[in-house]
């Protein structure tokens, strides 16, 4: 004899909670659990000079299973710039900006600046991670993306720092973008 799970939820004896859901199409839904992970991973080496936000290849796409579920975004990167250049990063849901900073005039907001004036700044890169939470609402496909721009100065680099050759030791690396569906 086998056993059907039916669509409903079930209680937690103890506090009368729904624990957990089985909806029509028999996916099983824990409030707060992690649905699916997705990661891209780059080693590209990239550099932006344009005033407007470019991609780097930190893309990666999540096709959520439930509308109401967040989707957790975490990158990871590496970044490099010439001195007295200033710039920064900005996540993006498909073609729309989310998290960071609010345009002011002709500043674009950010995730997080990238920026340094010291006179080393070529020969370094610099590590930055950031972490947002979204909340999509719906069950199609969704491109998470963060990129860069350079606001003022010669370039922005990913992966590597601005000089990057053997007579100035740059520093090359990689960088990761990770999306989690987190259900509720």
């Amino acid at each position: 004899m086998s056993s059907v799970l039916k669509v409903g939820e079930i209680q937690d004896p103890t506090n009368g909670n729904t624990a957990l859901t089985i909806d029509s199409a028999g996916n099983i839904k824990n409030s707060g659990a992690v649905v699916q992970v997705q990661q891209t991973t780059t080693k590209t080496l990239s550099a932006v000079s344009a005033a407007s936000f470019a991609s780097v290849g930190l893309d990666v796409n999540i096709t959520p299973k439930f509308a109401d579920s967040k989707i957790l975004i975490t990158v990871c990167g590496c970044f490099g710039h010439s001195q007295d250049t200033y710039g920064g990063a900005r996540l993006f849901r498909d073609s729309t900006a989310i998290g960071g900073g609010d345009d002011a005039g002709s500043r674009p907001g950010y995730s997080f600046a990238i920026n340094e004036r010291s006179a080393d700044a070529p020969f370094e890169a610099y590590m930055a991670s950031y972490t947002f939470l979204d909340s999509p609402a719906t069950t199609s496909q969704i491109t998470y993306s963060l990129k860069l721009i350079k606001f003022y100065g010669t370039a922005i680099t990913c992966n590597r720092s601005y000089n990057d050759n053997d007579a100035s030791y740059g520093w090359r690396t990689e960088s990761t973008i990770t999306v989690q569906e987190i259900a509720q």
